[in-house]
């Protein structure tokens, strides 16, 4: 859910095995998380539940491929 707590779940999609970064950024662009995962084909769910310590407020959560990038905003309580 968006606004969250704690921890966020990803639902992506991947058409080959591929490797991906998630990284979750403040307004000032300071990376606040940056992880490394490998998708397999079809649906992943990805868990990141270890986001209790970003502080309150709008962060910016991107997802990066090979083949480019999609950012969402994201709000922490």
């Amino acid at each position: 859910p968006n606004p969250f707590k704690s921890d966020i779940k990803l639902n992506i999609n991947s058409m080959k095995e591929a490797s991906i970064v998630i990284r979750i950024s403040n307004t000032n662009g300071q990376t606040m998380l940056n992880r490394t995962l490998t998708l397999q084909p079809g649906q992943n769910i990805v868990v990141l539940n270890d986001l209790g310590m970003l502080p309150t407020g709008m962060h910016l959560l991107e997802i990066i491929t090979e083949e480019g990038k999609v950012s969402q905003r994201i709000i922490k309580q």
